[in-house]
């Protein structure tokens, strides 16, 4: 009896590590350039687009966000309440990165604001670094899952 009891939770723990800790979720979007992917989560909804990464204290290597707007305009952001340093990257409607900046906490009042002086459809939030790092740049198109 203790063996079905022992199996059950190894189950149950792995299937909490899966739901909770591992890949990507149902909501996740993969973004590809070449080899390199990243699982973006969607920000959506102008709620969910004002909080972006707020507040977050760590982002893994391989995560980020993807926003989507109705709109293709010049889109704005800032790094309040924002923790960790950022990638900004501007994408058109092909997801042709078209603009990119590092941006760093916000540390004085009032924010920097970024932006392109193109309009994008899309704009993706990554750790600061990951173009660079991954030798991604103006031109460049991801591969959106």
């Amino acid at each position: 009896m203790k063996r079905v009891h022992l199996a059950t939770a190894i189950l149950l723990l792995t299937t909490i590590y899966f739901l909770f800790f591992h890949s990507e979720t149902q909501d996740d979007v993969k973004a590809c350039v070449g080899s390199t992917c990243i699982f973006l989560e969607k920000a959506v909804t102008s709620s969910e687009q004002r909080t972006g990464l707020m507040f977050r204290e760590r982002l893994e290597g391989d995560r980020g966000m993807f926003f989507i707007f109705e709109d293709y305009a010049v889109h704005s952001f800032w790094m309040k309440n924002t923790l960790i340093p950022l990638d900004i990257i501007w994408l058109d409607e092909n997801y042709t990165v078209i603009g990119y900046v590092t941006a760093n906490p916000c540390t004085s009042d009032p924010c920097e604001v970024y932006s392109m002086s193109y309009p994008s459809k899309y704009v993706i939030e990554a750790n600061a670094g990951f173009m660079e790092e991954n030798d991604i740049g103006v031109g460049d198109r991801f591969r959106i899952n």
